[in-house]
């Protein structure tokens, strides 16, 4: 692609620093979910818009961990004992590998394989309910990211919140 522009100092991926920029993006993902489940709930279709929606929610908040690990590797084990310990962030580890990779080749933090599925509300037929479908049976999709987002949240205010006030101080 010759005859194309430089782009200006600082205009490239590197303006995405730290893991406060993943966070950002995780939460705005959550915001986008919020408002498509609203209208995934009027839609008696399948909503792939809901679910594109769903899937890149679970693949920033997983990747939030990747990030934290670049700024703080200290907290590498914490991170994974949290996600470990978790079943949201487990849920959200093999929703983002199952949806991003063609072949998952790591370990299932789930046994066996989820599937994302909607159910219909009999007595409500203009509603359904939107799940991922797992060994536990049916866990609603907003449930598991709002969960997701909580365990972020209480981690960063634990480990991360802390040294930020102190950084800035300084």
């Amino acid at each position: 692609m010759t005859g194309l522009p430089r782009p200006p100092l600082g205009a490239g991926w590197d303006r995405f620093k730290g893991w406060r920029d993943q966070y950002d993006r995780m939460r705005r993902w959550h915001g986008r979910l919020v408002r498509e489940h609203g209208q995934a709930h009027l839609d008696l279709g399948w909503s792939h818009e809901f679910w594109d929606t769903a899937f890149a929610f679970f693949q920033n908040a997983y990747h939030l961990k990747d990030w934290i690990i670049a700024d703080r590797p200290d907290l590498a084990t914490t991170i994974e004992a949290t996600i470990t310990g978790n079943p949201s962030l487990r849920y959200c580890a093999d929703i983002c590998n199952g949806t991003k990779h063609r072949a998952v080749d790591r370990r299932h933090r789930i046994p066996g394989h989820l599937a994302p599925i909607r159910e219909y509300a009999p007595h409500e037929p203009t509603r359904q309910r939107l799940h991922v479908i797992g060994p536990e049976g049916p866990q609603p999709v907003l449930d598991l990211a709002d969960d997701c987002l909580t365990t972020w949240d209480q981690f960063i205010a634990t480990h991360l919140e802390p040294a930020t006030e102190t950084d800035q101080r300084t």
